[in-house]
């Protein structure tokens, strides 16, 4: 019997030992820099909901910047540990699937960094896009994050995952890490998924024990326009503005900057 994608990833997301794992990233990346050079001095007019803080890496520099602020993770130790960090500030566990919590037309932006809308079923992706549209005010921006299913994904055998060292303590952990993937690779090759829109991928994160959603870029901006939201601009990993026909660069995610319009218009979709 196959398990559920949600319940492989959870048994990662919920792990105390993950969450302090997190808890040493503070800043943001330089794809995130960018979108916040971006938006300028909109945010700090803005309400946001922060979606998928971790240990609060996004609050420390979002929080900060914008007008209202608040903050969730579906991982109770993630929120544990961003709430030990930033008791003062409304941070709540609770799922993306499910923002009944948020009156309809209610927040100016919403973001979901790190990739954390991938480690959800297609189905529930989708109805993630379907509640922020429904939360967000009319031309409310949502920034998030996905994998990029053109980036080149390496098996758990390749000699990249070794990362051969002359430490012999050191290269004794990796081989236990590289063996521990291929052992996790097997066990999850079945649940693995592609479709012409999509795929689900065991991918290398955490020695290879979770399912991961990967899109490619043009592919994501067909969604979004689907989900009722018009695509103002994308980023790689470093920082680099994408244009339309060159989405299939970018590093291993791609980081979205979209609009809710009552229509489907895109500036990529002609």
């Amino acid at each position: 019997m196959k398990e559920d994608v949600t319940y492989i990833n959870q048994r990662i997301w919920f792990a105390e030992d993950i969450a302090l794992e997190y808890a040493r990233e503070q800043t943001p990346v330089p794809a995130e820099t960018a979108i916040l050079h971006q938006l300028g001095d909109t945010l700090q007019h803005a309400s946001l909901l922060d979606i998928g803080i971790g240990a609060g890496r996004t609050t420390a520099f979002l929080a900060p910047a914008c007008n209202q602020y608040v903050g969730i993770d579906y991982s109770q130790a993630m929120i544990d540990i961003a709430t030990a960090r930033f008791p003062t500030l409304p941070l709540h566990q609770q799922d993306a699937r499910d923002l009944s919590a948020f009156a309809e037309a209610s927040v100016d932006m919403v973001w979901f960094s790190y990739n954390g809308i991938d480690y959800v079923p297609h189905e529930d992706r989708l109805k993630i896009l379907q509640e922020i549209r429904r939360i967000l005010k009319p031309n409310g921006l949502f920034i998030f994050s996905s994998h990029n299913r053109d980036h080149k994904i390496y098996p758990a055998y390749h000699w990249k995952n070794l990362q051969l060292t002359l430490n012999p303590k050191r290269m004794a952990r990796r081989m236990i890490g590289y063996l521990t993937g291929i052992i996790n690779a097997i066990k999850h090759r079945a649940q693995q998924i592609q479709t012409d829109d999509y795929a689900i991928f065991n991918d290398q994160a955490h020695h290879y024990t979770m399912l991961t959603y990967y899109i490619s870029g043009k592919k994501q901006i067909e969604q979004l326009n689907a989900s009722g939201f018009a695509v103002e601009g994308l980023w790689g990993m470093k920082g680099e503005r994408l244009k339309d026909d060159e989405v299939y660069v970018g590093g291993y995610s791609i980081y979205y900057l979209a609009k809710r319009y009552q229509n489907n218009t895109s500036i990529f979709s002609n």
